[in-house]
């Protein structure tokens, strides 16, 4: 498929707009700005709604960008299709010397589907319920709930980030974690992002002990 670059720069930047709404709900559950109960629910709300215009993003770029680095094919370029199995199976296409990495990336993630599954998503609960307690209660978040979540998601992101680099690439792609996010500014770009936040965190954790 020909884009312009005007045309590339608009998928990108579709992307990029979907993707701030990551951070923004971290921003609601982690400095959860007064009132604790309009800024939890307003970051269910955007967590739970965000995949449905990430998933028709995915689907219409997915032949368009690179899953890797986030670049709109040219014309002359060699690509990779890959198929994704999971709820919903998808073929996606890279630049050829990028397969390697993504099936590295996402054979890591399969195999330690239940680390990493049990590592985010329990801490994002306990963090979740403890909000919820405090904006009933009309009390004060406790500073050790939000330091306990942002050290585990910190060591378990870069746990993702770099210890796929010396795996070997698996044949079947099969993430354990909804594949759309991946797609918004691609997958090395957000490894970038955990290992920076993730190191950020930890050394903000460290601080406190």
């Amino acid at each position: 498929m020909k884009l312009s670059v005007i045309t590339c720069l608009k998928w990108r930047g579709m992307g990029l707009v979907l993707f701030l709404f990551i951070p923004l709900v971290l921003y609601l559950f982690i400095i959860h700005p007064r009132p604790v109960l309009l800024s939890l629910g307003i970051g269910v709300f955007l967590m739970l709604s965000h995949r449905f215009p990430a998933r028709a993003y995915m689907k219409r770029v997915a032949s368009v960008k690179c899953l890797w680095c986030d670049r709109c094919f040219k014309p002359h370029d060699q690509r990779v299709a890959l198929l994704v199995n999971g709820k919903q199976r998808l073929k996606i296409y890279v630049h050829p010397e990028h397969e390697r990495p993504v099936r590295q990336f996402y054979g890591w993630l399969h195999r330690g589907r239940f680390f990493f599954q049990a590592g985010i998503f329990i801490p994002l609960f306990l963090l979740l319920v403890s909000l919820l307690v405090a904006g009933l209660n009309g009390t004060d978040v406790t500073n050790l709930t939000t330091q306990i979540f942002k050290g585990i998601i910190g060591w378990v992101v870069n746990i993702a980030a770099f210890g796929y680099i010396r795996m070997k690439p698996d044949e079947i792609l099969k993430p354990p974690f909804p594949p759309h996010n991946f797609h918004l500014i691609g997958i090395r770009n957000i490894l970038w992002i955990f290992r920076i936040v993730g190191i950020w965190w930890l050394t903000q954790v460290l601080l406190l002990i």
